[in-house]
């Protein structure tokens, strides 16, 4: 648990000050000086003493964040008009009552400072800042929670079920769990291709970049989407040739440079991606490089092996030089093309996982 507790009593009075601001510039009356909320005891103490995991600003969603009280991990974002209907309940919770009250607070009370623009000004006034007829302004009036809920955007918060794969402190890796649910994603990618991201964010495999595969769900461009992909295989090049030095007992050599040198030889890949696309690629299945021969099949990649096809496809989408070309496949061979990498990436964080993470 956080050792620094936050301050409820300055956490809502920023947040007051902020509605005070928001209806001044509509509203001429006398606006309450003095408030307080009447959230529970519950409440207040999980404003006061949750920890922090993570929070992000996003295009999907406008913020995420994870928060830890008691062991438990709670998942919250802002957003609307959204589908929540395929999240499993039995993995993600949905968190009402105190809990909630006290995520709603800290979600907008740290991050957002925004009002929803949805709510008038005068309705904020006649709901929360009003001085009433038997009202005393010197007095703190006390204000319901639930008025409070309606002056900010919505949030939605989830607790994350203890013991599923998703109760580990990896923010992207939970949004992109709701991304795939919630059907965020520009590009129109078949069932299939979903049902591919949905495996890489549901496995257990810690190395995986989850932040790019994020990236390749709700970019716009295949093109993107494919390079996207790409560097996360790219961060596996040096683990076949590492595993390799390992064995051989080079690396028990004393002198710094020595090993310095062994590295740069060994490991320092560039500018031998092409091989070192193959060392990865060496033990795939070969169902997997049936799939990759279908989708150079009638192009310009026709006869390529399955690492230059990768990486000619990569520098084209990378560099602008002409004597590279244009790297250009049908919207159907791209999206047939960003499944088998999808799978692929499934199959080498199989093998290479725990060669990269310790248990």
């Amino acid at each position: 648990m956080a050792s620094n507790s936050r301050n409820k009593r300055k956490i809502f009075s920023e947040l007051f000050d902020l509605l005070r601001s928001y209806v001044n510039e509509e509203v001429d009356y006398e606006l309450h000086p003095t408030l307080y909320p009447n959230t529970s005891a519950g409440a207040d103490l999980f404003i006061e003493t949750s920890e922090e995991v993570d929070f992000q600003f996003d295009v999907d969603h406008e913020f995420h964040s994870i928060f830890k009280y008691e062991g438990e991990l709670y998942y919250c974002f802002t957003g609307n008009d959204l589908d929540l209907s395929r999240i499993n309940r039995d993995i993600f919770e949905p968190v009402i009552g105190d809990f909630f009250d006290a995520l709603f607070v800290l979600v907008h009370s740290q991050y957002i400072k925004n009002c929803l623009h949805t709510v008038s000004r005068t309705d904020i006034y006649d709901t929360i800042l009003h001085v009433g007829d038997n009202e005393d302004p010197n007095r703190a009036k006390p204000i319901d929670i639930e008025d409070l809920l309606g002056c900010f955007s919505i949030v939605k918060a989830y607790k994350i079920c203890s013991g599923s794969v998703y109760d580990v402190e990896n923010l992207d890796k939970v949004k992109g769990y709701f991304s795939v649910k919630s059907s965020i994603n520009i590009l129109p990618f078949n069932d299939s291709t979903r049902a591919s991201f949905s495996t890489l964010f549901d496995c257990s495999y810690k190395a995986i970049p989850f932040d790019i595969v994020h990236l390749a769900f709700i970019t716009n461009s295949y093109k993107q989407c494919f390079t996207e992909l790409y560097r996360c295989i790219e961060q596996l090049f040096p683990v076949p040739t590492l595993q390799g030095l390992i064995g051989t007992g080079k690396l028990s050599v004393l002198c710094p440079l020595e090993i310095a040198e062994i590295f740069e030889d060994n490991i320092g890949w560039r500018p031998r991606e092409t091989e070192a696309i193959e060392a990865v690629f060496k033990e795939l299945e070969q169902s997997l490089l049936d799939r990759l021969n279908s989708v150079t099949a009638d192009t310009n990649y026709a006869g390529f092996s399955h690492h230059k096809f990768i990486y000619r496809l990569r520098n084209q989408n990378v560099h602008f030089r002409k004597s590279l070309g244009v790297g250009s496949l049908s919207n159907y061979k791209w999206e047939e093309l960003i499944g088998i990498m999808l799978d692929i990436i499934y199959k080498l964080y199989e093998k290479y996982d725990s060669k990269i993470i310790s248990s």
